[in-house]
């Protein structure tokens, strides 16, 4: 049936293959006009033709699926525009492309409005229409001329779906090399595999080839010697230096502290290159809270594994001690842990030693699926904004203020009896920015920046200063408290306002603030002191820095990650790709393997015991 169909309309299918072909091309231009990247088309020519490849199948798909050459090519194209326009908006924010994780986000479009502007949006939304209307004008009037001959249902119901199967094999087929775990470069078609930037994937491989190449990255390659024999080599290594030092160290259950994680949004220190963008305003510095806080605290950096976003990446690695370097740009809150039942964090240890651990987070709940893995990862409660008592806002300022969060977070630590462990991720210093604030304090003179990205400048100073005095208010209150308390703060990811740092200092642009700060009460339990540098390290080491701190006891996890520091002691793609790979080290290579076992593979370690704190004797 398929071979008579073929002979019988092999000029008109060969009519439809030559326009989809000149389609797929002129699309693949059209994305990288979009993005702003034409030069690709001319510099990687071979790669620029590769690409249209796949688009050509999806406009067969489309094909088999409106039923119309013209419809479904006017749909794909209306899909390009919105794409392209997204992937605009992320790059201004983040300066960081649309992955393939970051579709999910478009079913929580009304949870991002706030994060750019939608009436910048509504042309886009009316192209893309337009587009979809003509498509329908087309299709009526072809339906029109068909009506004279038309074929039976039959015939057309198997045409459209061998169109959709036979497209959608090829698709997988022509995409292959380049999303295949075991692909590295293609030569012949210029195609060079830049996992660890980005940015330069992009500028290199053109959108769709790298778009295609960040599908292989919620996983990990199985490392060589995988077994539950490697796994438990390993978890005994460590266990055995686990129980040697545990002795030394008392109980979680016994100290009776209640400790509270803050992972403040876009916090970082602009006094720290206030030379490079400086301004002026009604204070001497931006943070004068931090800097307080700093001089009575245990304090250091965080060196993000993100510039302008990634939050739940950062908020991912701090919780675990996993890094997001082993699964490259995958986001593990949407792509690997909701299909878990369980997935060791330190709110699972806080949980075994008698805590209420429990999640807050001033936005919506869904956001990154948090309702869902929090769950998964040891918290007995989470609560988005929805469930906030304190919704305030900075003036103008798009979300709740951090003022609003601390207050939050007191009410559950006055809530109730019993020691509680909190982690609270705020939203007040999340873009968008420029448009916040009518009034502006404080003024960027930073006069090499654009007019535009100095209102964004001016705006984050407003909220961060806002932000910092909050932060200083909340430590005043937990100092004031009789119950041992201990905060551990950081920034998840500066702004994406200071884009001039990554060219000149890239460490300025990655580096947060970080510190453990104590009250009274708790000093007199703790082993931790203000006097403590925390130095330079990446999210993945905070929690053990945190039971260090306290002098309790810690999992084998946390010493092969206190082994891995000893040789790296910031583990992230955007480091190694300022600094060089670390050297390959016995600690790393066991890192990995547990990473893989637990993301990957058959999760030996959980069993084992290696993120449980063994029994006293």
């Amino acid at each position: 049936m398929l071979l008579k169909f073929l002979k019988e309309h092999r000029s008109r299918i060969l009519g439809h293959a030559a326009f989809l072909a000149g389609m797929s091309v002129l699309l693949t231009a059209f994305i990288q006009w979009r993005i702003e990247m034409p030069e690709f088309i001319t510099a990687n020519t071979p790669l620029f033709f590769f690409s249209a490849i796949p688009l050509f199948f999806i406009l067969v798909i489309a094909l088999g699926v409106f039923g119309n050459l013209c419809l479904g090519t006017c749909v794909v194209s209306a899909g390009l525009v919105l794409l392209t326009y997204a992937d605009t908006v992320k790059y201004a924010l983040r300066m960081e492309h649309v992955f393939p994780g970051d579709i999910e986000m478009f079913f929580h479009l009304g949870e991002l409005s706030g994060m750019y502007d939608a009436k910048d949006s509504i042309p886009q939304w009316f192209f893309a229409g337009g587009l979809i209307a003509i498509g329908i004008v087309l299709t009526i009037l072809l339906q029109k001329k068909n009506r004279q001959n038309p074929r039976p249902v039959r015939v057309r119901v198997f045409t459209r779906l061998s169109f959709v199967i036979i497209g959608f094999a090829l698709l997988l087929l022509s995409t292959w090399p380049i999303r295949s775990p075991q692909t590295g470069d293609i030569t012949p078609i210029g195609y060079d595999y830049i996992a660890w930037n980005q940015t330069m994937n992009y500028e290199q491989n053109g959108f769709i080839a790298a778009f295609v190449s960040n599908l292989k990255a919620f996983g990990m390659e199985e490392p060589e010697g995988y077994s539950e024999e490697a796994v438990k080599a390993i978890a005994d290594k460590y266990q055995k230096i686990a129980s040697a030092d545990d002795s030394l160290r008392t109980s979680l259950s016994d100290i009776g502290v209640d400790v509270v994680y803050v992972m403040n949004e876009s916090f970082s220190d602009p006094d720290r290159f206030s030379g490079q963008y400086p301004w002026d305003g009604p204070a001497t510095e931006l943070v004068p809270e931090l800097h307080r806080i700093f001089r009575e605290s245990a304090h250091g950096w965080i060196y993000s594994p993100r510039y302008g976003g990634g939050t739940a990446n950062i908020e991912y690695e701090a919780l675990t001690g996993f890094s997001t370097y082993f699964t490259s740009w995958a986001y593990p809150y949407q792509s690997m842990l909701p299909s878990m039942e369980r997935f060791p964090s330190v709110a699972h240890l806080f949980k075994a030693a008698g805590y209420d651990t429990i999640g807050l987070h001033a936005y919506g709940a869904t956001m990154y699926r948090r309702n869902t893995v929090y769950p998964i990862m040891g918290y007995d409660e989470f609560h988005g904004a929805e469930e906030f008592n304190y919704k305030t806002h900075d003036r103008s300022a798009y979300y709740i203020s951090d003022k609003s969060s601390y207050s939050e977070a007191k009410s559950y630590l006055d809530g109730s009896a019993g020691s509680k462990f909190i982690t609270l991720v705020t939203m007040q210093n999340h873009p968008q920015y420029g448009k916040q604030f009518k009034e502006q304090a404080f003024r960027s003179t930073a006069w090499d920046e654009s007019y535009s990205m100095r209102k964004k400048i001016q705006d984050y100073m407003e909220l961060i200063h806002s932000s910092d005095a909050a932060t200083g208010a909340f430590v005043d209150w937990v100092a004031a408290r009789e119950k041992p308390t201990v905060v551990v703060f950081w920034g998840d990811h500066l702004p994406g306002v200071y884009d001039q740092l990554l060219k000149t200092d890239a460490t300025l642009g990655y580096e947060t603030p970080y510190f453990i700060y104590a009250n009274a009460g708790a000093q007199e339990l703790c082993a931790g002191s203000p006097e403590d540098d925390l130095g330079e390290v990446s999210p993945n080491f905070v929690s053990s820095d945190l039971f260090d701190y306290l002098n309790v006891r810690k999992p084998p996890w946390y010493y092969l990650l206190d082994a891995v520091r000893m040789d790296a002691p910031i583990v992230t793609a955007a480091y190694f790709d300022e600094n060089g790979m670390p050297q390959d080290s016995e600690a790393m290579t066991d890192y990995a393997m547990i990473a893989y076992d637990m993301i990957e593979g058959e999760q030996y370690a959980d069993v084992l015991g290696m993120f449980d704190i063994a029994a006293e004797d």
